[in-house]
């Protein structure tokens, strides 16, 4: 756990799932409830000075007193020699013992602890949000990069990258999440969840099983196999259904950069979540979607669109095989390449 969640949890600045993962992980190890204690005692000191000093209650009496007395002193001086100035004031005893200089330092101190809940409050939480967003996009990224890697080895072997065929219980977008533990590619080091989005791994059937499934089995499968993640439909070519390989790149490389076609990114919003093909992924509250090209890097990008390309829409706008190889649609796990 990342200690900008456990900093978040000390401070209230969790969503009721979030908190509640954090307080079933504290539950569970004494290590998280150690590093709690820490950043609980580190933040102690913002409460010493919550309260207000009071002021004592003869302030007003001997502040008059000594403006009064001053006053009259200045006018004696100022008198010529022989004459009597202003009456002096009665002699009421020494003034009440009151240091200025320690009840101004003490308001100094007030100053300074209020400015520091005040830092505390508008500062540390949108610093916090945005150090656990960046920190889980960074995990994203890295997720992405080790599925480059099993998705070159799975074109090495079979000359083409995993996909969806055109019908049939193969005909949806996450069963390449299928292909490659058949192939056995998917390994611990790859998960097809976002680590911005916790939530159970998926049972990633093998594509024997999807051969022999019950229709509600299927219907599971197909929407939770290829899990937080959009991937690649495919495209069309003389009405067959393409999947994408560098050979079928390298025929239209003068066109395409080969490196820079999408092939993986988070999924873009389900039916229920938004229009489909309408506003960034969910899996980052909608700031933007790490997007793995075809040549290995990952980028995060803050809109739906690369360029000219969609990359949750073909050219005719809909969630679907692309029309040609560098039409790129990346897709939900359920969804088909033909409507």
């Amino acid at each position: 756990m990342h200690e900008a969640d456990l900093i978040g949890y000390l401070l209230n600045l969790l969503d009721e799932e979030e908190k509640h993962r954090v307080a079933s992980s504290l539950a569970q190890s004494e290590q998280l409830q150690a590093r709690l204690q820490h950043w609980q005692t580190v933040v102690q000191p913002l409460g010493w000075d919550r309260e207000h000093p009071s002021p004592p209650q003869d302030l007003l009496i001997a502040t008059l007193l000594r403006v009064a007395r001053y006053r009259v002193e200045q006018e004696q001086a100022s008198s010529p020699a022989g004459t009597e100035g202003p009456a002096a004031l009665p002699d009421r005893g020494p003034a009440p013992t009151f240091s200025l200089r320690a009840g101004l330092r003490r308001r100094i101190d007030l100053v300074i602890a209020v400015a520091i809940v005040l830092l505390v409050t508008l500062l540390i939480p949108p610093l916090v949000l945005e150090a656990r967003q960046q920190y889980h996009e960074l995990l994203c990224r890295n997720n992405l990069r080790q599925f480059h890697s099993a998705l070159v080895q799975y074109e090495s072997r079979y000359k083409e990258r995993p996909g969806p065929e055109r019908e049939g219980p193969l005909a949806w977008a996450g069963v390449y999440a299928c292909q490659l533990r058949e192939a056995g590619l998917l390994s611990a080091d790859v998960t097809v969840v976002c680590p911005a989005r916790p939530m159970p791994a998926p049972d990633i059937p093998s594509c024997k099983q999807l051969g022999t499934a019950s229709a509600d089995q299927l219907a599971k499968w197909r929407r939770e196999a290829g899990g937080c993640y959009g991937y690649y439909l495919g495209y069309m070519e003389n009405n067959e259904l393409r999947r994408l390989s560098r050979r079928v790149l390298e025929k239209c490389c003068d066109s395409v950069n080969l490196g820079e076609i999408p092939v993986m990114a988070d999924r873009p919003p389900r039916r229920s979540e938004l229009p489909l093909g309408n506003g960034n992924s969910p899996n980052h509250n909608q700031r933007g979607q790490n997007v793995l090209f075809y040549g290995g890097h990952v980028r995060f990008v803050t809109s739906c669109r690369i360029g000219t390309d969609h990359i949750y829409l073909n050219r005719d706008g809909r969630c679907a095989a692309g029309l040609s190889p560098d039409d790129a649609v990346l897709a939900p796990s359920e969804m088909p390449p033909l409507p």
